[in-house]
């Protein structure tokens, strides 16, 4: 303000927003989002909408009004849509869609899904939404696709993140669960191996639980010793 920069003003609303929502639903965080998105609309500065259309509908989600993101972001896809820029399509279909598979509004999720992998993959994002696109397909039955593209993202991902590990062993050990328990229990028993050693000890315990319950299923007591 003191610089008299409008965008530099809602920018950092938005940027302090977010930081304000990122570890608990903060009310405080949320009106600074809501005044940045209002800002944005007013000066029409689309790159600072988008982020907006991304962004403050997450964050109303995690405060539980369902009806209002879904709103919110369905309005955001539209205009990204009509745009030039195809990374806006990729963030607000993906989260759309995770927003309908939560609600087991799965078939709903599955054509956002692809929307979404089409323009990630457009403008070169790694993954581009196929991790969260198999997990979809997988509760809907859609066994071999679901496979399909969880081997997608594996191919594009490459070695994960630590903060990352548990997540891609538990999914990796689900995808295979059905017609290889077995190598289910030992992509999960690797997982925490890996995990221990990157020194990621949330991502121990959540592989842990999983392995704990597959090993007690399949009877394999040394898997469920190592959990």
């Amino acid at each position: 303000r003191a610089a008299g920069s409008a965008r530099v003003e809602r920018w950092s609303l938005h940027d302090l927003g977010l930081a304000l929502t990122l570890a608990v639903p903060n009310p405080d965080g949320l009106r600074l989002l809501e005044q940045s998105m209002e800002l944005a609309r007013e000066a029409n500065d689309v790159p600072l909408l988008m982020r907006c259309y991304i962004n403050l509908s997450a964050v109303v989600w995690f405060f539980g009004d369902h009806r209002r993101a879904i709103a919110t972001w369905e309005e955001g896809l539209e205009r990204a849509r009509r745009s030039s820029s195809r990374q806006p399509v990729f963030w607000i279909a993906n989260n759309l869609a995770q927003a309908f598979a939560e609600l087991g509004r799965l078939p709903e999720a599955v054509p956002l899904h692809q929307e979404a992998i089409a323009a990630g993959e457009a403008v070169g994002l790694a993954r581009a939404g196929q991790p969260e696109y198999a997990w979809t397909l997988l509760q809907l039955g859609q066994v071999d696709e679901a496979r399909e593209a969880w081997l997608k993202a594996l191919r594009d991902e490459g070695a994960p993140e630590p903060q990352m590990m548990a997540y891609w062993a538990i999914n990796d050990g689900l995808m295979s669960w059905g017609d290889n328990p077995g190598q289910s229990i030992a992509r999960l028993s690797a997982g925490i191996v890996e995990a221990r050693d990157a020194g990621a000890t949330d991502g121990v315990a959540y592989i842990a639980g999983v392995l704990a319950r597959m090993a007690m299923r399949h009877g394999d007591a040394k898997a469920l010793r190592l959990a």
